[in-house]
């Protein structure tokens, strides 16, 4: 197997997701009305003067008096009550205007916080489109080499793999109290509440889990199925983690061997010592992958255990902790079909 040189960038990080909440305000609440001896005391009030206005002018001695106070005296009536209802009217528009701009203004703040969360949505998708792309992308992952090896096991992406897709929260809580005992405009209530609800998720986003802390993962299913999705974990460890950090260990039965030889291609299936082997052509001496249960107990006894015993020679080494965690590596990814 013939050695490549290839320098590996500074990780090229996105940004981390704000997990600052919005918060969304509570919408107006329903404009007090005027009901029952309240609403007849404000229309008594200009009436009473009008009453004693007329029992004034009734008082005086008509002899001799102008025509034109006459006049006034019966007309003051109902060019007062006119005058009493064009009030009332005026300040009836007066206070739906001022509730309609009340309304608007809620509406555009809702607005606001709209664009707000598609930013926020946007921003979201990108970062999970960019740490855990689909499997189409892997192919230019690999062959133009922008992002290739770029996860180290101080990230917190180092062997995360995407299982499939899903809603999933926004990384902005969205924060909507709503009081019970208040008495909201119902249309505009019911506005913030579908905002809310529209925008707790986002659809069709990767799902990832950690193969560093999960420890063990069972794929059960037709195996037609179950074999294609670990084979693309693999192809994202293979794609996104270095082979001196993760290394990958296969055993199969021979029947499925088809399906699993392009995994001696991989830097990451090499051997973690090399051993002399018995017979001049033993087939991928350099590899770790197994089909028989012969080949797994050598794997076992020249690869896997004599590293576990080199670990827990470093893990008893208190002297220099650095050095004990930095050769605690590669991680070993065991597929067993």
């Amino acid at each position: 197997m013939a050695n490549t040189t290839f320098y590996r960038p500074v990780r090229n990080y996105p940004d981390p997701s704000s997990t600052e909440s919005i918060k969304i305000d509570s919408p107006p609440q329903q404009p007090a009305k005027q009901e029952g001896m309240a609403a007849f005391l404000q229309l008594l009030y200009p009436l009473s003067g009008v009453l004693i206005t007329v029992v004034m002018l009734s008082s005086f001695n008509r002899s001799g008096m102008s025509p034109l106070l006459l006049i006034a005296e019966v007309a003051i009536i109902p060019l007062s009550v006119g005058v009493m209802f064009l009030s009332n009217f005026l300040q009836r528009r007066s206070e739906k205007q001022r509730v309609r701009a009340v309304h608007a203004r809620y509406r555009s703040e809702l607005a606001d916080r709209q664009r707000l969360i598609d930013d926020v949505k946007k921003a979201q998708q990108q970062r999970n489109g960019r740490l855990y792309p689909d499997l189409s992308v892997l192919n230019a992952v690999v062959t133009q080499r922008q992002n290739l090896w770029e996860r180290r096991p101080t990230d917190d992406d180092f062997l995360q793999v995407r299982v499939g897709l899903a809603p999933v929260q926004l990384c902005r809580p969205l924060d909507f109290q709503e009081d019970r005992k208040v008495d909201y405009v119902p249309e505009l209530l019911q506005e913030a509440r579908d905002l809310v609800m529209r925008n707790t998720a986002i659809d069709n986003q990767p799902i990832v889990i950690s193969l560093r802390t999960l420890g063990t993962l069972a794929v059960t299913g037709a195996s037609s199925v179950t074999r294609m999705l670990v084979r693309a974990l693999l192809c994202q460890i293979m794609a996104f983690h270095a082979p001196t950090e993760v290394r990958i260990m296969a055993c199969f039965p021979a029947e499925s061997g088809p399906e699993w030889e392009w995994l001696k291609w991989l830097p990451h299936t090499r051997r973690l010592r090399q051993v002399l082997t018995e017979h001049k052509y033993a087939p991928e001496p350099l590899c770790l992958l197994a089909d028989t249960i012969a080949d797994v107990q050598e794997l076992l006894t020249t690869q896997i255990k004599p590293e576990l015993e080199r670990r827990g020679k470093l893990s008893q080494d208190t002297r220099e902790n650095v050095t004990g965690q930095s050769q605690m590596v590669p991680h070993l990814v065991l597929v067993l079909d």
